[in-house]
């Protein structure tokens, strides 16, 4: 099975200047990576998306994966949000309407990780 994992990172650093400081923000970034395990053909599988990069995975897989995420950027479209900008809770549930299989820390700590 695929899984699906979402990263963000934010930065601030205060620069400072003879009397005077600065601010800098460095912007939030999320992605999706989606990585395929059941690949016994050789062939190596990567695609790159606003959102997302995949790897990895059959043939099969590696299309469902494409799909899925392609059908998760477009309801972040419709919803007029980026990804980095979605609550956790809303990210599940948007990756659940898109059925994903997401790898989260709360299915982590139950598997005793």
């Amino acid at each position: 099975m695929p899984l699906v994992r979402r990263g963000t990172a934010t930065t601030i650093r205060v620069v400072k200047f003879r009397k005077e400081s600065v601010v800098v923000v460095e912007r939030k970034k999320a992605l999706l990576l989606g990585v395929g395990l059941d690949n016994e053909d050789g062939e190596v599988r990567v695609t790159r998306g606003r959102d997302f990069h995949l790897v990895g995975g059959s043939h099969e897989t590696h299309a469902l994966m494409q799909e899925k995420c392609i059908k998760f950027t477009e309801k972040l479209d419709e919803r007029g949000k980026q990804l980095a900008e979605l609550e956790t809770g809303e990210f599940l549930d948007l990756a659940a309407e898109c059925k994903m299989n997401v790898l989260s820390k709360s299915k982590r700590t139950e598997r005793g990780e």
